[in-house]
Formats: C-alpha cells, structure tokens, sequence
C-alpha cells in the first residue's frame, strides 16, 4: 500500500501540471489575458530564487522517491529535508495564482499523500522498520514477499 500512495503522490502531480497546462484555453478570456501578461514579464528575482533554489529541491525529491521504492534509509530523512521547503517556496508568489480548478484539487489530494507518506515513513511501524532494517535484509524480504 506504501508503494501505491508514493505513486499516486508522483501521478497526481504529474496530472495537476499537466491538466494546468492543457485546460489553460477552458479559462475566461480575461482571466487569459492577465495569465498571458504574466508569463510574459521579464524574469524577476522570485524567478531565480525559483530556479536556484526549487530545481535541486525538485532533484532531491525525486531522488528521495527512487529510495523509498528500494526501502533506502537516506530516502526518508531527503523526503523530509525537501519537501517543506518546496512548499515554503510557494510562499514567494505572493499574487493571484490561476488554477484549473482540477489541478487544484489534485495539487491539494497530492499534499494530502505526502503527509500520509510522511506519517508511514516515521511513525507507522511495518513501514518504518523495513526503512530502519539493513539493505541485505529489505532485498532478501523483497524476493519472497
């Protein structure tokens, strides 16, 4: 079930961007139009701390989500050290954010798997023993589960 929840988290960020992305044409025209004039706007400071800053925090997540399907010790304590600060960056843009309103949603359930992943990974004991078990052991239990 751990494994499942860590997939729909990655599948349902993946269908928020993309549904944000495709669905952009179903806004009204105005709401467009002021979509339009944003991302045209040269590149301010916001945008560099972005870069700078979210593009490794986004390498270290993904990173993390490759240890937790092989039970990696390090994945956990990545997972934790990345992901506040992915959200704290969210912070930074402080005017009106457009959404598909489905994007939305699924941004939202996606925050909601990553606290029930953070929970499994620290406090829910079957998980968090196979996280604190040595590798030798977590393979040898892979091949005969």
């Amino acid at each position: 079930m751990f494994k499942v929840i860590l997939t729909a988290s990655w599948v349902l960020t993946v269908a928020a961007v993309f549904l944000n992305s495709t669905l952009e044409h179903t806004l009204p025209v105005g709401v467009r139009e002021y979509v339009t004039q944003r991302e045209s706007l040269d590149t301010t400071v916001t945008d560099t701390i972005f870069l700078v800053v979210g593009a490794p925090l986004a390498f270290g997540m993904i990173a993390s989500y490759v240890g937790h399907y092989f039970w990696r010790r390090w994945a956990r304590t990545l997972f934790l050290w990345t992901l506040p600060p992915i959200y704290l960056l969210t912070l930074l843009d402080l005017g009106p954010v457009i959404d598909i309103g489905i994007a939305s949603w699924l941004g939202e359930f996606t925050c909601l798997l990553d606290g029930v992943l953070i929970a499994a990974l620290f406090w829910i004991e079957p998980i968090r023993m196979r996280f604190d078990a040595p590798a030798e052991t977590v393979l040898q239990t892979e091949i005969t589960d």
